[in-house]
């Protein structure tokens, strides 16, 4: 799949709907969500089987004024050289982490450019046969009185929610992905409070405090955002890290090309 973002949308919301629905051969309602995410983007307006199609809807999209580019969804659907944090401690200059595996690194705070705070939202859901007994009138008559049940099945479905902050770290040796439910906190010593989301927000306050050249970005908290950002073809529950990718790269060439 190849799918076309747009970035950097700046104007009355109804004119550039309008716009880009020309361009598209689509109905201004189709394409106005994608135009609205705040900071102007980025966002996902069009996927394609074909990188020839989506190359096709670029161009139209920037002939009509908008800066758009392709992208392959499946190369860039998970965070590249993602570091996945289990421990962590907080230094002078640096803060340490280390995963399962043993993997360490020492992340300068000078070097972190970027911080994204993402609520990751998992659905599951489960088809369940429920088994019960319920009082049988024929089989207490033909029994006389010795068996007055029968069992009784009803398939249901279930469907339940879990949610995690994620805080992705960019810096110059890597991404660093700390998970609320993931870590361990210990490395907090006298700063340690009773409940996981406290510390988390800890973390995430002592970042800002001690990384303040980075950007940090926390739209890809809300779900509602995630689904607009994403477009209608792709879920959040799958994709989740293209849309941080995408912020990324979004946000880092905004700082360099302001």
């Amino acid at each position: 799949m190849h799918a076309v973002v747009i970035d950097r949308v700046v104007g009355d919301p109804a004119v550039l709907a309008q716009r880009a629905a020309v361009a598209l051969g689509m109905t201004a309602f189709d394409v106005r969500a994608s135009l609205q995410v705040p900071g102007g983007g980025p966002a996902i307006i069009a996927v394609h089987a074909d990188a020839a199609d989506a190359t096709t809807t670029a161009s139209a999209l920037a002939q009509a004024g908008f800066a758009v580019e392709t992208i392959d969804v499946e190369a860039q659907r998970h965070v590249p050289g993602g570091f996945v944090g289990r421990w962590f401690e907080f230094g002078e200059q640096a803060i340490a982490l280390d995963t399962r595996d043993a993997r360490r690194a020492a992340v300068p705070y000078a070097s972190v450019d970027l911080v994204l705070l993402v609520m990751a939202i998992t659905t599951d859901e489960r088809n369940e046969v429920v088994r019960e007994k319920v009082f049988s009138p024929g089989r207490a008559l033909l029994s006389g009185g010795l068996v007055n049940t029968r069992t009784r099945e009803t398939a249901q479905r279930s469907t339940s929610m879990d949610s995690e902050e994620i805080a992705f770290v960019f810096a110059a040796d890597g991404v660093f992905r700390l998970a609320e439910k993931s870590l361990v906190y210990q490395g907090l010593a006298g700063a340690l409070q009773p409940a996981r989301t406290a510390n988390f927000q800890y973390l995430v306050a002592e970042l800002r405090r001690r990384c303040p050249q980075a950007i940090f970005d926390d739209r890809l908290r809300k779900r509602s955002l995630q689904a607009q950002v994403l477009g209608r073809v792709l879920s959040p529950d799958d994709y989740l890290e293209l849309a941080v990718t995408m912020f990324a790269t979004s946000l880092r060439r905004s700082r360099a090309q302001p």
